[in-house]
């Protein structure tokens, strides 16, 4: 009656193991975001098991009521058995993934035909993954080089387009190189703009804005204008209804000032041109007087194409400040040349006959009216005592001094007395009873300053013979260890070559002597008669 152990069923409280229970294939990712489902296989499974252990218990409840009673299970019991089967069996264990791969099971293959699909009515998406982030930061990468790449490219070329206009500008309007860059190409600007006209004419605005601006720089002790100060004291100086007066550019150098003279210049000649244009405070406008709408002006011209309607006469101001101011001011300037304030002077003079205001040039008549009348006129007679002074300041000279420059001087003198009188000898003419006295004159001074060049350049050249033979006893020495090949392409100077100055200038004088030989004697055609047939 004893039953078998190995056939008794399992009791209700004991576990199945892993191998008993089959697992179902449930992917990972459904496993942590979608509620649990429960395979219908599971299930069968659980209970085909369970039925095999109930009909187990009926075999031997006959032999043993007891045992029976005792291995009947409650209901109780088999519920928690199956809650228990099946925590254990949908209880995955906790990990982090990388991507959405699905577990292996530990008993079978898990085939596409094996499992049922699991069918969700709303799948949950991760938009922001790792490969989306490298993605974005590759992107972003690439974002930001081809655009540094591409507007760095653009900088570039625009820096060296502008760097070879302003060179080519600097060609055709140099500036002094002490000034600033910015100084030099507003300067370099303004004169462009004065050669090169555009559609509409000359910008005239451009030109007086720019050369203001220079002159503002160039005046300011903190930028361009260290040393320039004013003409009396530290306080500007102005002339009542004009303006300001000029500087004292003094100390600068002679480029500097230069410059200043150029574009203090340019804005007066520019201001000449716009002289009387009026502004419109209205539309910020500038146009010449005569395109006003007014009463003054009741017959206007009309305005270029393309630009606004006639500004009107109660809207307008003056636009720009007088060029008698700015002509003033290069006057009033202490440090230009007299040619540059001649230049100025002849300018402002012409501007005043323009504008037919002559109460300027009437101030300075009386001026004029008191200068010295230049010299009378000179006879031949006059010239060649004048030829004669020169030689005789040369000889003082030549004699003074025993120093090459004084001598050299002493010698100009002398030639220039000896071409005066040359001069002089061929203007008189044939010998006539009028002429004698001043030819005799001429003759004498010729004779002499031809003599006195003579000797002085026959001195000079014989000092000179005695250098060159002092230099090549030198040179002779310092290359004795020389070999000729060495000598040859050595690039010294010759000696004998080196130094023939007066020698060659002794060379013109005799020359001289030679062509004005005909000049010193006085030559008379011979007579005509049967007494020269005679003659030998």
């Amino acid at each position: 009656m004893g039953v078998d152990q190995s056939e008794r069923p399992m009791p209700a409280s004991a576990e199945l193991s892993s191998a008993d229970v089959p697992t179902t294939r449930v992917p990972q990712l459904q496993a942590q975001q979608e509620p649990v489902r429960i395979e219908a296989s599971a299930v069968t499974t659980i209970d085909n098991r369970h039925a095999r252990n109930q009909q187990a218990f009926e075999g031997t409840a006959s032999l043993d009521p007891a045992a029976h009673i005792d291995m009947l299970p409650t209901t109780r019991q088999r519920l928690a058995t199956r809650r228990r089967l099946l925590e254990r069996l949908f209880q995955l264990p906790a990990r982090e993934f990388t991507s959405n791969t699905t577990l292996a099971s530990r008993v079978r293959p898990q085939l596409p035909f094996l499992s049922i699909p699991v069918t969700t009515t709303r799948r949950k998406v991760r938009y922001f993954t790792t490969e989306k982030k490298l993605w974005l930061r590759h992107e972003g990468r690439l974002f930001l080089r081809y655009n540094i790449s591409i507007w760095g490219s653009l900088v570039c070329v625009v820096a060296i387009g502008f760097m070879l206009n302003q060179e080519w500008l600097e060609k055709d309007f140099p500036t002094p190189h002490e000034w600033s860059f910015l100084t030099r190409m507003g300067v370099r600007g303004a004169k462009s703009a004065q050669r090169v006209a555009g559609n509409r004419g000359t910008n005239y605005d451009e030109i007086i804005v720019s050369c203001q601006n220079a002159l503002k720089r160039l005046e300011d002790p903190q930028l361009d204008g260290a040393g320039v100060r004013e003409l009396l004291g530290d306080e500007p100086l102005s002339i009542d209804g004009l303006g300001s007066v000029g500087k004292d550019i003094s100390t600068k150098d002679e480029t500097w000032r230069r410059g200043y003279y150029e574009v203090m210049m340019l804005l007066a000649t520019t201001l000449e041109q716009v002289d009387g244009w009026v502004k419109d405070r209205t539309r910020n406008i500038v146009c010449p007087p005569a395109m006003v709408v007014g009463p003054s002006n009741p017959r206007p011209q009309p305005m270029p194409v393309g630009a606004p309607g006639a500004p009107k006469e109660e809207n307008c101001e003056v636009a720009y400040e007088s060029a008698e101011n700015a002509y003033l001011r290069i006057l009033t300037t202490k440090g230009f040349s007299t040619k540059q304030r001649l230049d100025a002077a002849l300018a402002y003079a012409s501007f005043l006959d323009f504008k037919k205001v002559p109460e300027a040039a009437a101030r300075v008549t009386p001026r004029l009216r008191l200068m010295e009348r230049p010299p009378p006129w000179r006879d031949n007679k006059q010239l060649c005592e004048e030829a004669a002074l020169h030689l005789y300041i040369g000889e003082i000279l030549y004699s003074s001094n025993d120093t090459l420059r004084t001598r050299e001087e002493g010698l100009t003198w002398t030639r220039d007395g000896v071409d005066l009188a040359e001069e002089q000898l061929r203007e008189l003419g044939p010998d006539t009873a009028a002429n004698r006295a001043m030819k005799t004159t001429c003759r004498e001074c010729l004779g002499t300053g031809l003599h006195n060049w003579s000797l002085m350049v026959k001195r000079l050249a014989k000092e000179e013979k005695a250098q060159q033979q002092e230099a090549e006893g030198k040179a002779t020495a310092a290359a004795g260890s020389t070999s000729k090949l060495g000598r040859f392409w050595s690039s010294a100077p010759n000696p004998k070559e080196a130094g023939t100055r007066w020698a060659a200038e002794e060379k013109v004088v005799y020359d001289r002597i030679r062509r004005t030989n005909e000049l010193l004697v006085d030559v008379a055609p011979p007579s005509a008669g049967l007494s020269d047939l005679l003659r030998a």
